[in-house]
């Protein structure tokens, strides 16, 4: 362990390890619950379309990574980025950056993914840096919920909550916990060893949560390949480690006032053998990539009981990210003193620092006709976001330095200031069957881009802009009768541009005007200062049916997507003759052609959502979920990012106070040749993407076993049956090799992209 870490236990009390001392003389309990028969309503949350994973979850399922934590939850997926992991979440047909992600309050910050760029895989920065072993609850929200989660929250959003001292301890008193795990998965040979230890002494409560992963690459179907290039079927060799550090202090300082502070840090590195990417003109290609998140947070917590709040809630966050890439080759064109092959580095760097104050309060006022649940407060938020982009050339395969430049930054550095004001009511009539929900939020964001030696501007196009934007949602419950219940939502989100949006490297180039002979400037990538935010429009009608042992829910639902931001291309004086030559050939063009990202039309994700749960007895319990959706933009092409229907089913069996087995199905559906198509040039149909996934039924089992009352066994056979599947999200941005400088497949290589065959997984908890 580090000194860093070592110095972050003294925080801990030596209650800490009471429980060692105990627990040859104390039974403890079991770590397996028993099974309540009775069902519990599905969603009490103002979201209808809600999905809540616990820390129970997480352990149960083995979930190892954020791809997992997803895998039972139909209708919500993993993008995949490929070497660089994934750039968020996909939710009723939109993902990245139009999918909030948050941990405890706090966003992660924006992606950094341009598409001309996406080929090459120089750099993507994702979304990532969250240990699933640290975290508490996960909260998914399917539908537009800006009151919640804030700018980006189009689709939904996926809010992470991480482990609280309370979790480990008694009720009151001192106590101490302590929790050791070691975990192997058999798809990336990776090993987990986590540590978490939590303690009260008199007023001060104290945890830790420390975890360490080494992996390989994730396996695909066809694990080892005869050929490298595009046309390798196996995936490319891969080592990565990554450690997280959770810590939380919370002082009591009178029964109504608690303090708290918390820091929560992760760090991780890789290393991949691009084998898919090598030729005549790559020999080798190494990515050798790094990423570190630090938050630290400051709570103060006052149970008021006053006239105005109940409760209030102040917090200040920093968070620190940065996203490393580099990459080295071994080539054998354009080498320093016509020494080849030699080496070449293409070094990336992208940064965020945030800073967020939260002020949050909650209400309750309540007569004898109505009853009123009020939440508000206010959000100010400071962001300053930057880029770097090195290129290296050496002699030969020598480490002699040849060359040093400085490419023009992927955006300038940018401060961007955002305050925001939120309210919620939900109000409940005590002699009638009708109940309501109202919220709105208002975002004021101003933008601040800073011009550098990294980053000119010969378009003039890139300014200070702010605007503001309002969102709201809207629910109306009507009580059936004891059993059943009919809502109706609508909820409006939107989405802030991000930087890359706003100010992504802007370009000129020189052209002669035919006639007049005169040389002129013009612009071929610009800025665009009238981008204004996304936003979509929810509406969702649900029914809900809880019965004695069972409970059950369906949902249609519409999203409306509008003003959403793309690059497009624009011609300036159309009617204007320009001459450009490149090495003596000469050609001509009506006016001139520039990029500039703007508002397009409109897309639409229409479906419907099932789920439920029957407790058969005491011993068996069924979980269910389907989602079928959707989607085509304003002219009617088909939405890409539109995911196939999918349903899961998961069987649940006590088989005595220690044993339980468990038994996941998934199903996909097929990614249908209707659903995947675009107008080319001619305005024909024609394929939007060379493959398609296929449909598939995946099941896992797992057994539970607590062996001891202190140690318990989890151990699981995934893809139990050996299917050969792809998934969407991962095959829907694959293309024909056109050589490997800019990627793809060729043959079978699309065999890499299959998921991992059968493979196992197995934990080990030690608890005190």
């Amino acid at each position: 362990m580090s000194p860093r870490y070592s110095l972050l236990m003294l925080a801990l009390s030596p209650a800490l390890f009471a429980p060692l001392a105990r627990a040859a003389d104390v039974t403890t309990a079991k770590t397996l619950e028993a099974v309540e028969v009775k069902a519990t309503a599905l969603n009490t949350s103002p979201q209808l379309a809600q999905k809540q994973l616990s820390s129970k979850d997480i352990e149960t399922q083995q979930i190892s990574n954020l791809s997992d934590l997803v895998r039972m939850v139909p209708g919500v997926n993993l993008t995949d980025i490929g070497r660089f992991g994934s750039s968020g979440f996909n939710i009723r047909g939109v993902e990245g950056d139009r999918v909030k992600i948050a941990v405890d309050g706090l966003a992660l910050g924006e992606t950094m993914d341009p598409d001309s760029h996406a080929p090459y895989e120089f750099f993507r920065s994702g979304l990532g840096g969250i240990d699933p072993d640290a975290l508490k609850q996960v909260t998914i929200l399917k539908g537009a919920d800006a009151i919640s989660a804030g700018s980006g929250a189009l689709g939904g959003a996926v809010l992470f909550q991480t482990k609280d001292p309370a979790d480990f301890l008694s009720a009151s008193g001192d106590d101490g916990a302590l929790k050791l795990k070691s975990q192997y998965s058999g798809n990336n040979s990776e090993w987990l060893q986590s540590l978490t230890a939590a303690a009260r002494t008199g007023r001060l409560e104290s945890l830790i949560v420390l975890t360490r992963r080494d992996a390989e690459e994730s396996k695909s179907y066809d694990s080892h390949s005869s050929v490298t290039g595009p046309g390798t079927t196996s995936a490319d060799p891969q080592s990565a480690q990554s450690q997280n550090l959770l810590l939380k202090l919370q002082y009591s300082l009178l029964p109504d006032h608690k303090i708290g502070y918390s820091l929560d840090s992760y760090q991780s590195d890789s290393t991949l053998q691009n084998l898919s990417r090598q030729d005549q003109t790559y020999l080798s290609r190494l990515g050798l990539d790094d990423s570190e998140r630090d938050k630290h947070s400051l709570q103060y917590e006052y149970l008021a009981g006053l006239a105005w709040f109940d409760s209030m809630q102040l917090k200040f966050d920093h968070q620190n990210s940065r996203n490393h890439g580099l990459t080295r080759m071994t080539v054998t064109a354009t080498c320093p003193q016509n020494i080849s092959p030699c080496i070449r580095e293409e070094d990336r760097d992208f940064r965020q620092k945030l800073t967020q104050w939260t002020a949050a309060f909650d209400k309750e006022l309540s007569n004898d006709q109505l009853l009123q649940q009020w939440t508000y407060g206010l959000q100010a938020q400071n962001k300053t976001v930057s880029s770097v982009a090195i290129d290296r050339r050496y002699v030969g395969q020598t480490s002699t330095l040849a060359t040093t430049e400085v490419d023009p930054a992927f955006v300038p550095v940018t401060d961007i200031r955002t305050r925001s004001v939120y309210a919620r009511n939900n109000l409940s009539l005590t002699d009638t069957a009708w109940s309501l929900s109202l919220g709105a939020r208002y975002d004021q964001l101003d933008y601040d881009p800073q011009l550098s030696a990294t980053y000119q501007d010969k378009t003039g196009s890139v300014k200070a802009v702010d605007f503001g934007s309002a969102s709201y949602q809207a629910q109306l419950h009507y009580q059936l009768d004891e059993r059943s219940r009919l809502s109706l939502q609508a909820g409006r989100g939107f989405r802030a541009p991000t930087t890359e949006d706003m100010y992504l490297q802007t370009s000129t180039t020189t052209l002669q005007e035919a006639v007049s002979g005169n040389t002129v400037t013009l612009p071929t990538a610009q800025s665009n200062p009238a981008l204004k935010p996304e936003h979509s429009l929810n509406l969702e009608l649900a029914y809900q049916l809880t019965l004695e042992n069972s409970a059950h829910q369906l949902s249609l639902f519409r999203d409306k997507y509008t003003d959403m931001i793309q690059s497009s291309q624009f011609t300036l004086n159309p009617t204007t003759v320009y001459q450009s030559c490149v090495r003596g050939v000469c050609s001509k063009q009506n006016g001139a052609v520039y990029s500039m990202p703007v508002n397009i039309d409109a897309a639409v994700v229409k479906g419907v959502e099932l789920e439920g749960h029957w407790q058969a007895d005491a011993n068996w319990r069924l979980n269910w979920a389907a989602t079928y959706q959707q989607g085509e933009e304003q002219n009617g092409e088909p939405l890409l990012s539109v995911m196939p229907w999918s349903a899961v089913l998961g069987i649940g069996y006590q088989l005595n106070d220690d044993v339980r087995l468990l038994l996941n199905n998934r199903y996909q559906a097929a990614k249908q040749t209707s659903d995947a198509w675009s107008y080319n040039s001619s305005g024909a149909q024609s394929a939007a993407t060379p493959f398609l996934s296929n449909s598939a039924l995946i099941s896992d089992l797992a057994l539970q076993w607590q062996l001891h009352d202190q140690l318990a066994l989890t151990a699981g056979v995934f893809n139990l049956l050996n299917k050969e599947y792809y998934r969407w999200e991962r095959l829907q941005y694959v293309t024909q090799s056109v050589g490997a400088v800019r990627g793809g497949v060729s043959g079978d290589g699309i065999r890499r992209y299959l998921e991992s065959g059968r493979y196992g997984k197995i934990s080990l908890t030690l608890s005190f």
